[in-house]
């Protein structure tokens, strides 16, 4: 578990994190880096957690490519280096690599699937349709800034998780039927987690 802080005042700002991971579900490891400074010129670090890489590739890795994108060229706001930040991302060739992004979305979708079992295990709802529902009305923050459309979604990834669902699900009777609604769940779920470039 990671525990990070950040603490302000008139004189500045100082960023703490422990330095924890856990490998493999249960090796702890003590001497992981969560904050990253991008040079001297800027004043500004980026602090990680969760998750110690995305779609198979370090964040270390891909904050200290960013950190060389960036140099010596400062910004005016804190808000502008995150523009700056996703917006390398998005670009970063290894992450639009396809088998990455198939990868990344099946765990989105297994990620889904075992959201679902949850609130069907927990009794908010009765079936799959509405827990799907349930999940997409309360999980989708209101104001969420869509990058990619559902059809250009569907239409690279649209098969392929049909054809997960069905393999998976379909046998399964309150399962049956429900591969589009599935569709549509995963699509704006991988939004929520993060922005996939296709």
């Amino acid at each position: 578990m990671t525990a990070e802080v950040g603490i302000i005042n008139q004189r500045g700002i100082a960023l703490a994190a422990d330095s924890a991971i856990t490998m493999g579900g249960s090796k702890v490891i003590n001497s992981a880096t969560k904050i990253f400074t991008l040079d001297s010129a800027h004043y500004v670090g980026i602090m990680i957690f969760g998750n110690a890489d995305i779609m198979g590739i370090p964040w270390e890795v891909i904050i200290k490519s960013f950190r060389e994108f960036v140099g010596n060229k400062t910004k005016g706001t804190v808000e502008d280096y995150v523009k700056s930040f996703l917006d390398y991302i998005s670009s970063f060739e290894p992450l639009r690599l396809e088998q990455p992004q198939i990868q990344y979305v099946n765990c989105f979708s297994w990620e889904l699937i075992k959201l679902i079992e949850n609130q069907l295990r927990s009794n908010n709802v009765t079936n799959v349709e509405d827990a799907m529902q349930y999940l997409l009305q309360n999980y989708l923050p209101p104001k969420v800034r869509i990058h990619v459309s559902q059809k250009k979604f569907e239409s690279k990834f649209g098969q392929y998780i049909k054809n997960m669902y069905e393999q998976n699900f379909n046998s399964i009777e309150y399962y049956k039927n429900y591969a589009d609604l599935f569709l549509e769940a995963v699509y704006k779920w991988q939004i929520v987690k993060f922005k996939l470039n296709i």
